[in-house]
């Protein structure tokens, strides 16, 4: 299994096709990753353990938008928002009322969604709770998904009102976040065949034979998604720190998590005369990280993803 289908096992994903490599997607994914990633740490963690966010498909306009809604059906929805960034008001407009309401609207249906009310002075995002019913229809009838409309209450004010787009300014444009919970009875597992590499980076050269005497205890291990032949498909991090336990398990190692059967084993290890194997230091405790990577063709632009297991918080003797 190579890289790129061990990559694709572990997330789930089905398609072959790699992402479009050209400058301009590029740039684009650059933006909406730091955008996406802004978005985590203003309105908080992810309500689920996926967010999948999906881009308007013309990217032109700000008051008619599409988004190719798509998800599995082992996902349940847990929450989805409209994010739009309202831009600052062209021309000073004296007789302008101070606020104004924003009204979204299904065009296939005419109900509407969501509604805020803004100040005319605002800059900045704008988030729009969408009902979920409404949501998982045009997951399964993507034909009732015609778009959305976004209208404002007062006529003679709606021209002063705008929202950026992805022809505007890439990094700003509108996202439809929708966030899941994944219901299936087991996640797909990593499995990785390294093909050998030459001239191994400096990083990993320092750390392929460790040898560690001392007690055993949590050490650092720097994973850099490049190495791994992900990064084509990771858009941040770049690197995280994984961590990995070593050293030698001792009676005397108080502040490690153990039990009574590796305290046994340990006993015996050093006083019987025919031992049995030391207890090993291992994964106590395993903590999670946040990984925004690129969606598959003809689904979510971007999945922004809690993975689990990738990090070690504690070690134990076992």
């Amino acid at each position: 299994m190579d890289s790129d289908e061990s990559f694709k096992s572990l997330f789930g994903m089905q398609s072959r096709d790699r992402p479009p490599s050209n400058d301009s997607v590029t740039t684009s994914a650059e933006n909406s990753a730091d955008y996406m990633l802004h978005l985590l740490k203003m309105f908080g963690p992810i309500q689920g353990n996926t967010m999948l966010g999906f881009t308007d498909i013309d990217g032109k306009s700000d008051r008619h938008l599409k988004f190719n809604i798509s998800f599995q059906r082992t996902k349940v929805l847990t929450f989805a928002e409209l994010q739009l960034y309202k831009l600052p008001l062209k021309l000073p407009h004296e007789n302008f009322t101070s606020t104004a309401s924003v009204f979204i609207f299904d065009i296939h249906s005419g109900q509407r969604l969501s509604s805020q009310t803004v100040s005319m002075e605002t800059v900045g995002w704008i988030n729009f709770t969408l009902p979920l019913d409404v949501m998982n229809e045009w997951n399964e009838k993507p034909d009732r998904n015609t778009g959305i409309k976004v209208n404002i209450s007062d006529t003679t004010m709606s021209p002063l009102i705008r929202f950026a787009t992805k022809e505007i300014n890439s990094s700003l444009e509108m996202l439809l976040l929708i966030h899941t919970t994944d219901l299936s009875k087991s996640f797909p597992k990593l499995g990785i065949n390294f093909t050998p590499i030459a001239n191994p980076p400096r990083r990993m050269r320092r750390s392929l034979h460790p040898n560690h005497k001392g007690p055993c205890g949590r050490h650092e291990l720097s994973v850099h998604f490049k190495d791994l032949g992900w990064d084509k498909w990771v858009i941040a991090p770049s690197k995280y720190s994984a961590y990995y336990c070593a050293g030698k398990c001792k009676n005397a190692d108080v502040n490690i998590e153990t039990t009574n059967h590796a305290r046994i084993q340990l006993f015996l290890s050093e006083h019987d005369s025919n031992p049995p194997a030391s207890p090993c230091c291992v994964p106590g405790e395993l903590g999670s990280i946040d990984l925004l990577f690129n969606g598959e063709p003809g689904q979510s632009t971007y999945i922004l993803k809690k993975m689990d297991e990738f990090v070690v918080m504690s070690c134990a003797c076992l």
